[in-house]
């Protein structure tokens, strides 16, 4: 007996279908023009990379690493991993390839599916995609500020960006942070007990990820934690400032979140999110920020970094798409042919397609009636319909599905070409 009828996705995978692929184009063309505005240049790298380059450069402590990372042996033993996240990867790869040998600094962006195992809900799957740029050769806080500004052009484009919140912190050097984690640590110590079960274990293992709880009497507890800015140095305060200030020069309406701290440990100085109401609890759509350690922790170079990545399902809910009621007209043309007319049906669909018109046919050469039929339910705006020239009448019809109105035209390619175009250009 066959199984399958019983196959369906992963859980936490899902189908992206047609009716809805419209609007994940539309978030690569725009992120791809606003990348390209800004020179950032696309790199791509591997969905499997070796699990310690997530171990060392993320931190195992870190729930996308140590609790919710898929890794596996492959048959060597070797252990991989289905990458988390993409900081990492990319700055593995300006190590691997020299990237930075011959420039002082590089702008690059991505596009791609990360892999979490962690419990699906709205917004949130095993598999998701993620996008993003990386700053890195500048230990400049207007690079922070031009990777921020290039994150908020995307999502007010995107976007009503009254829907929107940008909130700031910075987390200092690495010594300014271990300052910090013991003030952390004596002032949660008092609410042992009451804390949850996980940031009762992050207390012992990882302090500012307490910080970044969701549980209702944890938040209650943490509304009173100690502040990092008043253990930032001269310099970090005045990293953190600058930044604060041109980003109020751009207009950016940023807020100062001090007990933000995002996800991940290769943090240092500015971290930032982006923040829908349109998401509920888990209102995050993306964030990120400086890595100034990271790639000479995977044993490259000292080179300084700042990135922010969005994750693509959380911005298709914040983009608030209204539902779907009637399928707008496709600027596109449909042949209805005979099957007696099928050479000249491949011929005309080809010189269309040549000429960059949309073109689609009825390959099962259903009567006419059922391929107007059929034209009209997917919604294209022309349909030229052949028939065999009868006594010598060598036309076909040309009908504008919109409005009805047709015309009678030689089946010569130009004349067809020109005339679905004008036709089209009304749309």
């Amino acid at each position: 007996m066959g199984r399958s009828n019983q196959y369906q996705t992963v859980r936490g995978t899902r189908d992206i279908l047609p009716e809805e692929i419209h609007y994940w184009h539309r978030i690569e063309t725009t992120v791809a023009e606003w990348m390209r505005r800004y020179q950032y240049q696309e790199i791509r790298t591997p969905i499997i990379e070796v699990a310690d380059l997530f171990y060392h450069g993320v931190g195992q402590e870190t729930d996308a690493i140590g609790k919710e990372m898929y890794v596996f042996p492959d048959r060597s033993g070797e252990m991989l991993a289905l990458r988390p996240e993409l900081t990492a990867p990319i700055a593995r790869a300006v190590h691997q390839h020299s990237l930075a040998a011959h420039r002082s600094l590089l702008r690059l962006w991505y596009y791609g599916p990360c892999f979490r195992y962690e419990r699906p809900q709205k917004g949130r799957q095993r598999q998701f995609h993620q996008v993003g740029a990386e700053c890195i050769g500048s230990s400049s806080p207007d690079a922070d500020v031009e990777v921020i500004a290039l994150a908020w052009d995307i999502l007010r484009e995107l976007c009503d960006t009254t829907t929107l919140t940008v909130s700031v912190n910075s987390l200092g050097t690495r010594e300014e942070q271990a300052r910090y984690r013991s003030q952390l640590v004596e002032y949660f110590s008092q609410y042992r007990n009451d804390l949850s079960p996980i940031s009762q274990q992050r207390l012992t293992t990882n302090p500012l990820r307490i910080l970044d709880s969701k549980d209702p009497t944890d938040r209650a507890i943490i509304c009173s934690a100690p502040h990092i800015i008043p253990l930032l140095s001269v310099q970090s305060r005045a990293h953190f400032d600058t930044v604060l200030t041109l980003l109020d020069s751009l207009g950016i309406p940023v807020t100062i979140d001090p007990h933000l701290v995002r996800g991940l440990d290769y943090y240092t100085h500015t971290v930032f999110e982006f923040r829908s109401n349109l998401l509920g609890a888990q209102d995050a759509v993306g964030g990120g920020g400086r890595y100034d350690n990271l790639v000479e922790a995977l044993g490259g170079p000292p080179l300084p970094g700042v990135g922010f990545g969005i994750g693509v399902e959380r911005l298709l809910l914040a983009m608030d798409i209204p539902p779907v009621t009637e399928q707008s007209w496709q600027p596109a043309v449909f042949i209805a042919a005979p099957e007696n007319m099928r050479v000249f049906m491949h011929h005309i669909s080809s010189v269309l397609r040549r000429a960059g018109i949309a073109t689609a046919v009825d390959l099962e050469f259903r009567s006419l009636k059922a391929q107007l039929r059929l034209a009209h339910r997917m919604r294209y705006a022309v349909c030229l319909i052949v028939s065999p020239p009868p006594h010598g009448d060598n036309t076909a019809v040309i009908k504008d599905m919109r409005s009805g109105e047709q015309v009678a035209l030689s089946l010569e390619d130009s004349d067809i070409v020109s005339h679905v175009q004008r036709l089209l250009k009304q749309q």
